[in-house]
């Protein structure tokens, strides 16, 4: 039988409590009779929030107990809370963490005794108890959510989650997050330091006046709040700081929002004698460090004395995290990470346990899950596909097993379930090799509701840009079988836009089915990717509130003037609280002005969007990029399954095409000439090679241009569907003379071929005999028959 120690809070959810106890954990199971509360944390539940939560033993036997400042940081600007009005104890952190008479803002240090008491050990802040609380070890804390100890020498560490502002300013220091390191007991700052000892000014929050900044080397808490000692010890600097932005000091930590989380050590000669699991030797000694926000995982080595940094290197920097919130090394070596998943106070789909092991041996596969669709309705059969799967050591085959909600359902490559009960489902796919060695992949699909299906008739060319000054007739229909059934399909609530979106790989994207565009206006459709790559979605949702307020209601507050965004885009880069209740939004200080205003743009879009008539014209006249026509409808989801939306769109692209950028595909043909520079521009083609133009529509075109420039005689040709397809349209073409120049070939389209045309891929195929050539390295290779620089659409 063993003991284990938690830090909780106890029901009901305004208890003046939060409670250190020991449970007894016998056959495998803990037993919630056995209760024994070791330490009662007094607390006040009127303004949320930092309750800090870790506890680790020492090799000692000593307990350490991190506990937050519980001080509300709404309502000081994202500055320190250093509010004496009278009533206003929730937002002033001088009555917690700056306060040695109480147990907030601190970590604790004690040693439990057998009959579930305590004793306090030597070396603690006040181990005495004159002058202040004898648990406390290290005072002047804001949230030290993880904590560590150095197995060698018993040195602490923490990362402490710092408050919000994104500059410097008259009430003080721009805001960072720590790690710390205490050799003995201290006192670290907060609220009167943060960082490296960036000290904040005396703040009058009636005045609005501000005095003298605080002195670190002897710091005062005149405080009504203050129920301790007013001079109090002086404050150390963290070992570890970084802002929003960049940080000068440490630019590896990167930038944006912050929660600094204090990992383990790794000591190799505390694993079981045999183990396969645990990290390469190089990694012994080393400390981790983790950032929740930020999801990574950085490595840190020490010196000798284990008082300084020598080197911060990345911790498998290519494996996805979403928000890693603990952090262990088990007895074989292997690590254990808790991910709490994207949003705040959420149950969060990407939210998991993960097991990473190092193989020093056979190595385990890889296993990668694709599915054709996430939703559907009763009964559902999604495709899913193992392809991508791969194990790496060459010689391994994989088998693969599949399993819906944890029963076996299918094995091999390919899976069809048929789901036949409403509501979200998870699948698995495990990948195993020859020697046993397993990967798991997983995604959830929800069966009860059916995306969408629109159509978008588009009179003209579907690829391509009509003439100048010529009009497009476009018209849009949906359908959805459960809002039909329901009687509330409503056509009136199909948006309906169009703009020039300048935005390559999106536009690319979506024309090849890969990518939907996003819901709000096209003209911002950049801002809803630089959404989606920074930390937004974190706090808010498009629709539903979370830490934040939804997209949709600030787009319902704000008009959309140049005024208000660019207002907007400021508030955002500077971060703020005021206009949604105590709501505080994080600083962004490394994003542009630019990028800031799109981003609001298209937030700002979301409760309009440009809105067209279900059917009507558009005049494309001129832009950068291509010209996308969209239709988009939401239904009102289904049982137990959430709303879908469903799009179609048109990407009406220039009639200029060039052949490195706008293929689909390149079949036996070189790759583009050029190098990072793309001095030349340009598509090598060698005997039999191919370029695919995807889902090309020929409608209404006489033909298609295209710049060769050929190396022996050859056949220039157009086929329908593979590059061995139906022929299309042909050209023989003689050698070009002049190494830079290319011919214009005109490839005619025959009349009766477009009038019937049906969008499909169109191979432009060179044939012709390359000969043999010898590199720089005397390696021989087959010779290219031509070059081709672009390809034009002739009307």
């Amino acid at each position: 039988n063993h003991w284990i120690y938690v830090y909780y809070s106890p029901l009901p959810c305004d208890s003046t409590d939060q409670l250190l106890s020991r449970f007894e954990f016998k056959n495998g199971q803990l037993d919630t009779t056995s209760e024994t509360v070791v330490l009662r944390v007094p607390v006040q539940r009127e303004s949320c929030c930092h309750s800090g939560g870790s506890v680790e033993f020492d090799r000692n036997g000593l307990l350490y107990l991190s506990t937050g400042d519980n001080t509300s940081s709404k309502e000081s600007d994202g500055y320190s809370p250093l509010d004496e009005r009278p009533g206003r104890g929730p937002y002033d952190s001088q009555k917690s963490s700056g306060n040695t008479n109480d147990l907030r803002g601190k970590i604790l240090r004690i040693r439990p005794t057998p009959e579930g008491g305590y004793t306090i050990p030597e070396g603690n802040l006040f181990a005495d108890g004159k002058g202040g609380k004898p648990e406390i070890y290290v005072m002047g804390a804001r949230n030290p959510f993880r904590l560590a100890i150095d197995p060698w020498t018993d040195y602490l560490y923490w990362g402490d989650v710092g408050p919000d502002v994104g500059e410097d300013g008259r009430y003080g220091p721009q805001s960072y997050d720590e790690w710390n390191q205490a050799m003995t007991a201290g006192n670290y700052g907060w609220p009167y330091f943060v960082g490296n000892n960036f000290a904040y000014p005396d703040r009058d929050f009636a005045t609005d006046e501000v005095g003298p900044k605080f002195n670190p080397e002897r710091p005062i808490n005149d405080s009504p709040n203050n129920t301790g000692a007013r001079e109090l010890p002086p404050a150390r600097p963290a070992l570890i700081w970084y802002p929003y932005g960049n940080s000068a000091e440490f630019p590896i930590l990167g930038s944006g929002s912050r929660s600094a989380m204090a990992g383990p050590f790794f000591d190799k000669d505390a694993l079981v004698p045999i183990t396969s699991s645990a990290l390469p030797d190089y990694y012994h000694g080393k400390w981790f460090i983790y950032e929740w926000v930020r999801s990574w995982i950085k490595v840190v080595t020490l010196d000798s004395t284990r008082q300084h940094i020598t080197q911060m290197e990345d911790f498998l920097p290519t494996f996805k995290l979403s928000k890693p919130i603990d952090f262990k090394i088990a007895r074989d070596g292997s690590i254990y990470l808790l991910e709490y998943g994207n949003d705040y106070f959420l149950n969060n789909p990407d939210a998991r346990l993960v097991r990473i092991s190092y193989s020093a041996g056979n190595r385990p596969p890889v296993a990668k899950l694709s599915v054709d669709e996430v939703a559907g309705g009763l009964p559902f059969t999604p495709v899913l596909k193992a392809e991508g799967s791969f194990d790496p050591d060459p010689d391994d085959s994989l088998r693969y097993a599949w399993f819906v909600d944890g029963k076996a359902s299918g094995t091999g490559p390919e899976f069809r379930p048929t789901i036949a009960s409403a509501g979200p489902h998870v699948i698995k796919l495990t990948a195993t090799d020859p020697r046993g060695a397993t990967a798991e992949a997983t995604t959830t699909v929800t069966a009860g509701n059916a995306r969408p299906q629109l159509d978008l008739v588009l009179s003209g060319n579907r690829s391509f840009l009509p003439p100048s000054g010529k009009r497009l007739r476009y018209a849009a229909t949906v359908d959805d079988a459960e809002d039909r059934a329901a009687g509330r399909l409503k056509t009136d609530r199909v948006v309906v836009n169009a703009a020039w979106v300048s935005d390559g790989a999106l536009v690319s994207a979506v024309r090849r089915g890969q990518r939907q565009l996003p819901a709000g206006d096209l003209r911002f459709a950049a801002g809803a990717d630089l959404i989606a790559g920074s930390d937004c979605y974190t706090c808010h949702k498009e629709r539903g509130e979370n830490v934040g307020p939804s997209y949709l209601a600030v787009a319902e507050r704000y008009d959309d003037s140049p005024a208000t965004i660019a207002r907007l885009a400021g508030k955002v880069i500077r971060g703020g609280n005021g206009n949604w209740g105590e709501r505080l939004m994080s600083a962004h200080p490394n994003l542009s002005p630019t990028d800031a205003e799109v981003m609001v743009g298209y937030i700002l879009s979301l409760n309009d969007a440009g809105r067209l008539p279900l059917a009507g014209e558009v005049a494309p006249g001129t832009g950068t990029g291509s010209y996308v026509l969209a239709a988009s409808y939401r239904d009102g989801g289904g049982r137990s399954a959430p709303p879908l939306v469903g799009q179609r769109a048109v990407v009406l692209r220039p009639g200029h095409l060039e052949a490195e950028d706008d293929h689909d595909g390149l079949y036996r043909a070189a790759v583009p000439q050029g190098g990072e520079n793309f001095a030349f521009r340009v598509v090598n083609f060698r005997p039999g090679g191919a370029l695919r133009l995807a889902e090309l529509d020929l409608k209404g075109l006489s033909g298609l241009r295209v710049a060769v420039h050929a190396n022996q005689a050859a056949e220039v040709e157009l086929r329908r569907g593979s590059p061995e397809g139906e022929l299309i349209a042909q050209r023989s073409v003689a050698p070009t003379e002049g190494w830079e120049t290319y011919e214009p070939v005109l490839l005619e389209l025959p009349a009766a071929v477009t009038a019937e045309w049906t969008p499909a891929d169109v191979y432009l195929v060179v044939k012709g005999e390359g000969g043999v050539v010898e590199d720089d390295m005397g390696h021989h290779r087959p010779g290219d028959v031509a070059r081709v620089d672009w390809v034009e659409v002739v009307w």
